[in-house]
């Protein structure tokens, strides 16, 4: 990515010793997307890293000529992004605020720009992985989300419904603080999030 002054796809495909069919790249600071002509010159590519760089495959994307645009998911009530399920009123105001009076009981690690709590495996964000036990030593979900995670599944019209979460993480953001720039580490779990 940018951290190895990588800012365009000839900088990458110089970097890169040019590997074949690579066609398209998106560069971020930590990380890279790269796109091939083939699925075979994507496996080429792949078995030739050195050990330690990550490599993983996702599905063909469409080309980008032939995709349609879509309205903001964040200007309207009307389109959601595909896979999100929106379920209004899903808590009422008095669960609201047990919920964030028991949340606001527990630890929190703060050696982050902001509060965090970690139930069943604790994310690990210098690696951006999930690691296998809690920061705390807590290997299991919290009580209070037994009734939350039963309603999900009975709402659930698809594979959350057998859905037995293993992790959660509680974000707290105070007013200045802010959401810096990012892409959710989506890789580092499985199903439905």
């Amino acid at each position: 990515g940018r951290t190895n002054g990588i800012t365009d796809l000839e900088g990458l495909r110089r970097f890169l010793n040019d590997p074949p069919g690579l066609i398209d790249c998106l560069i971020e600071n930590n990380f890279t997307f790269v796109s091939f002509e083939t699925a075979e010159d994507s496996v080429r590519f792949r078995d030739s890293l050195p050990s330690g760089i990550r490599a993983e495959f996702v599905t063909k994307r469409s080309d980008r000529g032939s995709s349609t645009s879509s309205s903001s998911v964040s200007t309207t009530t009307d389109e959601l992004p595909p896979g999100l399920t929106v379920i209004p009123d899903f808590i009422t105001e008095d669960e609201e605020k047990r919920l964030l009076a028991v949340v606001d009981e527990g630890d929190w690690d703060e050696t982050i720009r902001r509060r965090v709590q970690h139930f069943g495996h604790a994310f690990n964000y210098a690696f951006l992985r999930a690691e296998n036990a809690d920061l705390r030593g807590e290997a299991s979900m919290p009580a209070y989300t037994d009734e939350l995670v039963r309603r999900i599944r009975a709402n659930s019209v698809d594979e959350a419904r057998d859905f037995e979460p293993d992790q959660l993480t509680i974000n707290e953001y105070t007013p200045g603080v802010g959401i810096a720039f990012h892409v959710d580490t989506h890789s580092a779990f499985e199903g439905p999030i």
